[in-house]
């Protein structure tokens, strides 16, 4: 055939419809008798990907970045600032678990926990900026507005995560938690 020409050959293609579209993982063939393991079990899901499962999925891996890099900055300011931040810790790995298990307790437990932070960040901008030894440092303010909003921005994420659990079912939440597509 001539690229330079302008026929476009026909073709006599149909489309295949598929009417109820799912997806069947492959059987886990492990000959272990542990009763206790779970991730053992030979099951077959027989389970429609949804839209809310994607983008569950989606936000679970978001929540688990973001609380990585938490745990990594708390690291830091415990290392580096004082060892009174080591409370800190408790808040990305309520969230990492939460999003790794697909749970609303952890979810809302890691809500609880920002905003308990958030109004010890307000706490000590109201302590810092009525303290007579107060020297105007605008980086200070500026990080911590920041931190603010970035604590409600995460907030926003983990109760948008936490709605489309909700919307899942059981057997879902299960095929989310042992399969990675």
């Amino acid at each position: 055939m001539d690229i330079s020409s302008n026929k476009i050959p026909i073709t006599n293609a149909i489309p295949i419809i598929i009417d109820n579209p799912r997806i069947i993982s492959e059987t886990n063939n492990n000959n272990n008798n542990n009763d206790d393991d779970d991730d053992n079990d030979n099951s077959i899901f027989n389970v429609y990907i949804r839209t809310e499962m994607k983008v569950a999925f989606d936000y679970s891996k978001f929540i688990k970045i973001l609380c990585s890099i938490k745990l990594f900055f708390c690291f830091l300011s415990t290392m580096f600032q004082s060892y009174i931040y080591i409370y800190s810790f408790i808040l990305p790995i309520v969230g990492y678990i939460g999003a790794k298990i697909y749970n609303n307790y952890f979810n809302y437990l890691h809500i609880f926990l920002i905003c308990l932070n958030s109004i010890n960040n307000i706490g000590f901008m109201i302590f810092f900026y009525t303290s007579p030894n107060y020297t105007d440092n605008e980086n200070y303010s500026i990080i911590s507005i920041l931190d603010l909003l970035v604590c409600v921005w995460i907030i926003r994420i983990v109760y948008i995560f936490s709605i489309y659990i909700t919307k899942l079912t059981e057997e879902e939440i299960l095929f989310l938690k042992k399969f990675k597509y």
